[in-house]
C-alpha cells in the first residue's frame, strides 16, 4: 500500500561526504525559534510549512512556481530592505522576542505580497508560514 504523502529529501554530495539537508535541518529543530528563512529558488515554496515545522523556525518564505533570478532578487532585496524598515533586525534578543518578531515579520511579508509586490508576488507564487 502506497502513502499519498510526500516525502522530501534533499542531499548535496560533494567530493569528500554527503550532506543530506533533510537530517541537517531537522537536527536544528529547537535552536532556531527566531529565524526566518528565506527559500530562494524556484519552486521550494509548495513545502514551505512542512520545512518551518521541521526546522522548527519562527517562519519561512518561498517560491511556488519556476522564477527568475531577477524577479526573485527584486523581490528578496525589497523584502529585506522592508525588515530594516520595521526594525526587525533590532529587535532585542530576550527569550521571548519571538513574540514581538512574528507580528513584524509577518506584517512585513503580507504587506509586500499584498501591497506594492502584490502583481510580482504572484508571479512568483510566494508562499509563507509562521509560528501560529
Amino acid at each position: 500500500m502506497t502513502s499519498n504523502r510526500k516525502k522530501h529529501r534533499r542531499e548535496l554530495w560533494a567530493f569528500d561526504n554527503d550532506i543530506n539537508l533533510s537530517i541537517g535541518i531537522r537536527s536544528l529543530n529547537g535552536r532556531l525559534e527566531r529565524t526566518f528563512f528565506i527559500l530562494d529558488a524556484c519552486e521550494v515554496g509548495t513545502s514551505v510549512e512542512s520545512f518551518r515545522k521541521a526546522a522548527g523556525v519562527l517562519g519561512a518564505i518561498g517560491f511556488a512556481h519556476e522564477i527568475n533570478w531577477i524577479d526573485s532578487s527584486i523581490f528578496i532585496l525589497a523584502l529585506l530592505l522592508r525588515f530594516q524598515e520595521y526594525g526587525v533586525y533590532h529587535l532585542r534578543r530576550a527569550r521571548r522576542s519571538t513574540e514581538t518578531a512574528q507580528p513584524r515579520l509577518m506584517r512585513v511579508v503580507e504587506d509586500m505580497t499584498e501591497g506594492t509586490y502584490k502583481s510580482l508576488a504572484q508571479s512568483l507564487g510566494v508562499e509563507y508560514s509562521f509560528v501560529e
